[in-house]
This record gives C-alpha cells, structure tokens and sequence, in this order.
C-alpha cells in the first residue's frame, strides 16, 4: 500500500481527509524514506510557520 499525500494542497483538504478516515495504520519498511516523507509533508504545509492547532493536525 501507497499513501498518495501530494493531492493534500491545504489544510483544511487535510482537516476533511482526517474527518473522513477512520484508523489508518502504517508499517514502515524503510525508515529513511519514512523519515523524508514526513519532512517533505511538513515543509509542504508550513510546519514551522503553522499555528499550534495546526501543528497538532499535521502531526497526526
């Protein structure tokens, strides 16, 4: 299985995906790229910039 992220341009596209899916469980098979997805996912919402609130959607 493959997590398609790159159609989730905004938060709130992110906040209704959340919304709508119920658990969602992930195996990692490679740390390294597990680690640079969640990197290019945080930078591509603005992490660092976000609001606290929006920090915690993102983290989930």
């Amino acid at each position: 299985m493959t997590l398609q992220t790159h159609a989730l341009q905004t938060l709130e596209q992110v906040r209704a995906f959340m919304a709508g899916a119920g658990p969602v469980s992930f195996t990692l098979t490679d740390r390294d790229l597990a680690h640079a997805w969640m990197g290019d996912t945080l930078k591509r919402f603005g992490y660092a910039r976000a609001s606290r609130a929006d920090r915690g959607l993102l983290r989930r």
